[in-house]
């Protein structure tokens, strides 16, 4: 809200943290699921392939989220106004 005030456009930061709520809400659903899995995989012949089969879809899902994640935060950082540096201040030459 800050940023905005400043007339920052927030727009598509905004965007992609709501996709990356999104993403983590699918995350946690899978991780519910590996839960169950397990609860299963514990009475199964095969619990091995009980777990792996739930297990792939929670690390798909929570690399997505990841990423999701990862895109928000650098749409915020390039929505963030730059100083301007004048030639007298520049240190780098």
């Amino acid at each position: 809200e800050s940023l905005k005030a400043e007339g920052v456009d927030t727009t598509e930061a905004e965007s992609l943290l709501t996709d990356a709520e999104e993403k983590i809400k699918e995350a946690e659903s899978a991780m519910q699921e590996v839960e169950t899995a397990m609860q299963s995989a514990l009475e199964s012949e095969t619990p091995r392939d009980e777990v792996e089969s739930s297990v792939k879809p929670l690390k798909d899902s929570a690399k997505a989220a990841l990423r999701a994640a990862y895109e928000a935060l650098k749409a915020v950082a390039q929505a963030l106004p730059r100083p301007v540096v004048s030639p007298e201040e520049d240190t780098n030459s």
